[in-house]
C-alpha cells in the first residue's frame, strides 16, 4: 500500500464516525441517536455514507451514558445485523472509575479508544487499560489532545505497552484560528511513530481545514455529532451528511474511503509489518 515517510496509509482513507458521543441530547440536536435500535440505524447508514469505523458510546434509557455491557451488547448485535462496520467502543466517557469504563471490554469489541487525559496525573490508568484490552484482544485507539500526550503514547509503543498496529487518534479540540489549527495538527503528527494510523477529530469552526490538512499528510478522519458542537440556535447536520462531506472531501483529494474489510486488512499489514 502506498505510504508516505511515517509509514501512513495514503492509498484509502480510513473514516470513523463518531455518532453519538457522552455529552449531547436531544435537545441539542434533535437526530442524535440515543437508545440502540437508533444508533445501528445511524452507524448502517454511515457506512452507505462512506464510514468504515464505528465509534461508539452507549446510553442508558434515560439519555446518560452509561458503561453497562448489556447496552453495549445489543448495540453491537444490531449494527451487525445489518453491517461490518469495524466497532470501536469508547472506555474515554467522563465520570466513570477505570474499573466502570473498562466493563464492555468483555464483549471483545475490534477495538476501543483509549483516553491519555490522565496520564500525567495517573499513569497506572493507562496501563490498566492497555493490559485489559490485551486481555481481550482489542486493539487499542490512542485518544490524544496535546504533544505530551502524544509524547507519553509513543514512549509506551516503544515499550511495547501499545503493540502494532499503533492507532492515534488526534483530539484538536477547538482551535481559535486556522493557523492554531495547522500549528496543532502538525505538531502531533510530527510525533506519529513510523507505521502508525493516525486521524484527526473536532476542530471546531476550522475543522473542515483540519480534515483537508490530515489527508494531505496522509492521515485519516473522524466525523459525526459527537465531535460537533450545535451552534446558537443553528443546530448542526446529521450523521450522514457530515460522513458524506468527509468522504467527498477525500475523494476530491484522490483517495477513496475504505470498507471495513480494508480497514482489517490494512491492521494485518501494519501488524505484521507488510
Amino acid at each position: 500500500m502506498a505510504t508516505m515517510e511515517n509509514g501512513t496509509n495514503t492509498t484509502k482513507t480510513v473514516l470513523m464516525v463518531a455518532p453519538t458521543g457522552s455529552r449531547y441530547m436531544k435537545a441539542d440536536h434533535p437526530s442524535i441517536p440515543l437508545s440502540p435500535r437508533e444508533i445501528a440505524a445511524e452507524v448502517a447508514a454511515c457506512v452507505e455514507a462512506g464510514a468504515s469505523v464505528a465509534h461508539l458510546h452507549a446510553r442508558g434509557p434515560d439519555g446518560r451514558s452509561t458503561q453497562d455491557p448489556e447496552v453495549y451488547r445489543e448495540i453491537i448485535q444490531r449494527i451487525r445485523d445489518v453491517t461490518d462496520v469495524v466497532i470501536q467502543l469508547s472506555i474515554g466517557a467522563k465520570g466513570f472509575t477505570v474499573d466502570e469504563a473498562l466493563r464492555p471490554l468483555v464483549l471483545e469489541p475490534e477495538m476501543a479508544s483509549l483516553p491519555m487525559r490522565n496520564v500525567a496525573t495517573q499513569p497506572d490508568e493507562v496501563h490498566q487499560m492497555a493490559a485489559a484490552m490485551k486481555q481481550h484482544q482489542v486493539i487499542p485507539s490512542v485518544d490524544a489532545s496535546s504533544v505530551a500526550m502524544l509524547e507519553s503514547a509513543a514512549g509506551l509503543h516503544r515499550a511495547g505497552v501499545f503493540p502494532a498496529p499503533l492507532c492515534l487518534g488526534f483530539i484538536l479540540g477547538e482551535p481559535a484560528t486556522r493557523e492554531d489549527t495547522e500549528a496543532r495538527l502538525r505538531s502531533f503528527a510530527a510525533l506519529a511513530p513510523a507505521r502508525a494510523f493516525w486521524w484527526c477529530a473536532k476542530g471546531g469552526a476550522f475543522a473542515a481545514d483540519a480534515a483537508t490538512l490530515a489527508l494531505g499528510m496522509g492521515g485519516h478522519l473522524r466525523t459525526g455529532l459527537e465531535d460537533v458542537v450545535p451552534g446558537e440556535g443553528q443546530p448542526a447536520v446529521g450523521n450522514v451528511k457530515l460522513v458524506q462531506r468527509a468522504a467527498a472531501l477525500s475523494r476530491r483529494l484522490g483517495r477513496e474511503t475504505a470498507t471495513a474489510a480494508e480497514v482489517r486488512a490494512m491492521f494485518v499489514a501494519a501488524r505484521s509489518g507488510g
